[in-house]
């Protein structure tokens, strides 16, 4: 028996207080391999000397806003998806868009912002902001109502407005009716700027974001 001789037994691989197991390539897979990013700091090399979201207290974001150069009021009712980046897992509790024109007349209980897969399953929403989307050239750090503990990938921010005069919004480029620079080379279903509903007065339950179309305007937001 292995333990007669000190040995483990065949059946202690990738068993818990064993021994990792090899796959097909000869390799330890990666599900046995153990999280190391809280030992070691892992080198950001896609901003590489530049500044980042964590610079600036964010988990990530859609653009550097010093970039942005216009602003936009949303359609009403429109549901607008911008899409982030996780580049590694993060729990979210927060959403961020940054307000140049305040909105005033905004219906009470119609303007949310929220968070989605890309399957188009909302994972996150606040609450009613007719009130708080009222100031202008403001920077609004919007608490979910439940933290969502999302995986590496890519995610949507999502905000609604109804009312008379709807918040002009940061953003980057605006080049037609259409498609945006930011959607350049993305074909349905995959673009980072666009519309997922209209006529909503609410963030769905879901979405289906192969029927999005591509927006215009390319906000910026944030997730912290």
């Amino acid at each position: 028996m292995a333990a007669n001789v000190g040995a483990l037994a065949t059946t202690a691989r990738g068993a818990v207080n064993g021994v990792a197991s090899l796959d097909s390539g000869t390799k330890v897979p990666t599900a046995q391999i153990p999280d190391l990013t809280s030992t070691y700091l892992a080198f950001e090399d896609q901003w590489g000397n530049q500044a980042g979201p964590a610079d600036q207290g964010l988990i990530s974001w859609s653009f550097d806003p010093s970039a942005a150069v216009n602003s936009s009021a949303p359609v009403g009712g429109s549901v607008y998806l911008v899409k982030v980046y996780l580049r590694k897992a993060a729990t979210i509790s927060k959403v961020v868009l940054h307000t140049v024109a305040a909105g005033s007349g905004l219906t009470a209980n119609q303007n949310f912002a929220g968070v989605y897969t890309t399957s188009g399953t909302r994972v996150g929403v606040t609450a009613s902001q007719s009130s708080s989307w009222t100031t202008t050239n403001n920077t609004l750090a919007m608490t979910l109502t439940s933290p969502y503990s999302a995986s590496a990938g890519a995610y949507y921010v999502a905000f609604v407005a109804n009312g008379s005069v709807r918040p002009g919004f940061v953003s980057g480029s605006n080049l037609g009716s259409v498609r945006t620079s930011g959607n350049a080379n993305l074909a349905s279903g995959g673009y980072r700027y666009c519309i997922g509903a209209t006529g909503q007065t609410s963030l769905p339950t879901n979405l289906s974001i192969g029927s999005a179309t591509p927006d215009a305007n390319a906000y910026w937001v944030g997730v912290a």
